[in-house]
């Protein structure tokens, strides 16, 4: 799975990169004394970013489970199964809730599902985490997220995250980008790991941007439409 993330990270980032014919979609470098525990309101496609830690590398959030896995990430095994159960009604109660995928690095990058279970049923919740850890995926709840990834120690310090009230919207720059967009599906990127990102991309065109993605922001972000019908 992580393979397949890396993939989706270097697809997203090459085409940031092509479409603005430098390196990347949006900059943001923001201006004046950046505080790193910035308030911010989180609704809607932004709600589950309050359970990604601080050090993602990169994000993508959606205020519907369904188009995002039915939709970019449908070719991806966890997204997929869970978009067929939805649609076969074993899990239609997550088609409308928000989600969000973020990748962090440990050695390797490993993405981290952080799914928005406020007021969903107790047999709903049992069957996604049954589900889930069918796909040898660890899973828990922490308050009003259910976090999973194949990494246990990601998931307990996400759940460590939401105790302690911190998130990747207090990372320096990262709710400066959140300001920016308002679509129902955004990415975020931290330029902190560009060179970790763009490498995987093993193209000279691209690889050659990686320090001048670094220090041109601290975070990119750009909102997409791609979802399921």
């Amino acid at each position: 799975m992580s393979r397949k993330s890396l993939i989706l990270c270097v697809a997203v980032l090459t085409a940031m990169i092509l479409a603005l014919g430098i390196a990347i979609a949006f900059l943001y470098s923001g201006s004046g004394k950046e505080s790193g525990r910035q308030k911010v309101s989180l609704d809607g496609a932004e709600c589950c970013l309050a359970a990604v830690p601080s050090d993602a590398v990169l994000v993508l959030c959606s205020s519907r489970a369904d188009k995002a896995f039915g939709g970019v990430l449908s070719s991806y095994a966890l997204p997929d199964s869970l978009y067929r159960s939805m649609e076969r009604g074993d899990l239609a109660s997550l088609k409308r809730r928000p989600v969000s995928v973020s990748l962090h690095y440990s050695g390797k990058l490993i993405p981290l599902y952080v799914f928005d279970v406020d007021g969903l049923s107790e047999t709903s919740s049992a069957n996604l985490m049954s589900m889930v850890s069918s796909m040898g995926c660890q899973v828990q709840r922490q308050g009003d997220f259910l976090l999973v990834s194949e990494s246990d120690a990601l998931v307990k310090s996400a759940a460590r995250h939401v105790g302690r009230e911190i998130s990747v919207v207090d990372a320096p720059g990262f709710a400066d980008a959140l300001k920016t967009v308002d679509g129902d599906m955004n990415v975020f990127m931290s330029h902190l790991h560009a060179k970790r990102l763009l490498a995987a991309a093993g193209d000279r065109n691209v690889t050659r941007h990686t320090s001048f993605v670094e220090h041109a922001a601290k975070w990119s972000a750009m909102d997409i439409s791609e979802g399921a019908p």
